[in-house]
Formats: structure tokens, sequence, C-alpha cells
């Protein structure tokens, strides 16, 4: 016996048997800027700096197992 079964949960019925009508979803965003900057500072020197900043944001809901609990 499984843990969804042990709190309640019906044994598994088909394969196809929709047991729950959980609205699941996944959201993201995602943002970011990259920056390349080149400096000459003389004939034969360059200075090069990339420099990024990434933010990434997740919200979800999910019932993974298929029970109804």
């Amino acid at each position: 016996m499984g843990a969804a079964q042990a709190l309640g949960s019906l044994p598994l019925g088909a394969f196809d048997e929709t047991r729950n009508n959980l609205n699941t979803f996944h959201v993201w965003e995602t943002s970011g800027v990259t920056a390349i900057l080149n400096w000459q500072l003389s004939d034969n020197v360059e200075l090069s700096s990339i420099t990024g900043y990434r933010d990434y944001e997740s919200d979800f809901l999910f019932n993974t197992d298929g029970t109804e609990i």
C-alpha cells in the first residue's frame, strides 16, 4: 500500500480514468540583461568586460501522483 492509499485515497482504477480535477499549472517569468564593453587602452591592449544578470521566477501546482489526495 502506498502513502496516498494509507491517507485515504481509493486504489488506482483504469489507466485512463480521471480521479481528480485539480487545475495544474506552471507559470514562469524570466528576464535579464547582458552588456559587452570594450576599451582600447593602447594600440596593443584592449580590455573587455562581459557582464550579465538573469532573473527567474516560477509558480507551479501539480498533482503528480494522480490521486485525489
